[in-house]
């Protein structure tokens, strides 16, 4: 039975007395892989921090696994989804090995040394995001792209059901960006893991996600596959901005173009 990982029910959202989502419903099922797209501004992030508990929903409910997910132990949802930040500080010269490591925290405690099965968890994580043979190097001795693979390996060793990231390629060059979501995809495929990415960038959305979440002014406007929703019309409508879509040759994924005003 494909139970949701995380349900939410008409959730509103935000910071202190300033709203910034509003009565927001959706689910994140096994093998899902969503990309969220949307102007600056129009509350994405403020979701992806309201489905993992980060600040709680003013109005609404999130489930995980149908528990009330303000009601669990950081914990115990660390056990079940893992977060990844738009900005991840490594203040200290870890080693990758150690970065990775310390995705067991939820199962290992304070006081406690990894086991057989921590050092097993670890090699596999590493192993499937090809970091295995960087695990000796200090963290701020590797490039953008290899520091984005420990961190989605730090967070595979949470063994979690679904992965959420804010913007993991945005400081990337765009050959690491096509391995960070080739790498999502494979473990989406391999692992059914849900996937749940924000991006600014609706090509490579598009190119890789199954379904689209359209996010403007706190509220969802629109969802659907790439193909469905990415329109000159949808992006004239929430991006204020004049576009063309064609068709990628290869994979006959949706394109945005940006047509200057110049040639409007």
């Amino acid at each position: 039975m494909n139970v949701p990982i995380i349900s939410a029910s008409n959730i509103s959202s935000g910071y202190g007395e300033r709203v910034v989502l509003h009565d927001i419903s959706m689910e994140v099922r096994p093998g899902d892989f969503y990309g969220v797209i949307g102007p600056n501004g129009s509350g994405k992030s403020t979701l992806l921090k309201t489905l993992t508990s980060i600040i709680r929903p003013i109005s609404g409910r999130v489930h995980l696994f149908g528990r009330d997910i303000v009601e669990l132990s950081p914990r115990e949802v660390a056990r079940k989804i893992a977060v990844i930040p738009q900005e991840v500080s490594i203040l200290f010269p870890f080693t990758a090995k150690e970065i990775v490591a310390m995705g067991r925290h939820p199962y290992i405690g304070r006081f406690r040394r990894e086991g057989p099965f921590d050092r097993e968890v670890i090699e596999r994580s590493m192993t499937d995001t090809d970091t295995w043979r960087l695990g000796d190097r200090y963290i701020d001795e590797l490039s953008g792209g290899e520091r984005q693979r420990v961190v989605i390996a730090r967070a595979l060793c949470q063994q979690p059901e679904a992965l959420l990231l804010d913007e993991p390629t945005s400081h990337l060059d765009i050959n690491h960006q096509v391995e960070v979501f080739e790498l999502l995809t494979d473990l989406n495929k391999k692992r059914n893991l849900a996937v749940f990415v924000i991006s600014h960038d609706l090509n490579i959305c598009a190119e890789y996600c199954r379904e689209l979440i359209i996010i403007k002014d706190g509220r969802i406007c629109l969802r659907g596959a790439p193909e469905e929703i990415l329109t000159p019309e949808t992006v004239r409508e929430v991006y204020e901005a004049e576009v063309s879509v064609l068709r990628n040759p290869r994979s006959d994924a949706p394109v945005v173009t940006v047509v200057s005003r110049g040639t409007q």
